[in-house]
């Protein structure tokens, strides 16, 4: 039960945290092609074509051999994934927080509920 709580709890957060990303850096899509809207490039540059790696990575296709990216896409991919890695740091600690809670509460819990059986008993 509290794994199901604590998954639930991790997808909304990193849900949320995705789209606030997704905020900073949109997805243009036409179904066939994906890149990513940048901040400071000239329009016509970036709706050019799309990146053999988002392609990969949105659409699930196939990579054929070597994907050249630009190096502002590669910048726009280092820097999600470093969120990414962050984010990550961030709930391994609330997990860990969490877990020590639970086992608190749970010790406590037991500390009463072997107070009950005293008393009931008489104790």
């Amino acid at each position: 039960m509290v794994d199901v709580a604590n998954e639930f709890l991790l997808s909304t957060q990193l849900k949320e945290f995705l789209e606030y990303e997704a905020k900073k850096n949109p997805i243009k899509g036409d179904g066939n092609k994906f890149s990513w809207d940048e901040k400071g490039v000239q329009s016509d540059r970036v709706s050019t074509g799309g990146s053999g790696l988002l392609d990969a990575i949105y659409l699930k296709k196939p990579t054929e051999g070597t994907v050249v990216v630009e190096k502002s896409v590669a910048a726009l991919i280092q820097e999600r994934i470093s969120n990414l890695e962050e984010e990550i740091t961030r709930m391994r600690s609330r997990v860990r927080f969490f877990k020590i809670a639970i086992l608190i509460f749970f010790v406590a819990t037991m500390m009463l509920v072997g107070e009950v059986f005293a008393l009931l008993r008489g104790g």
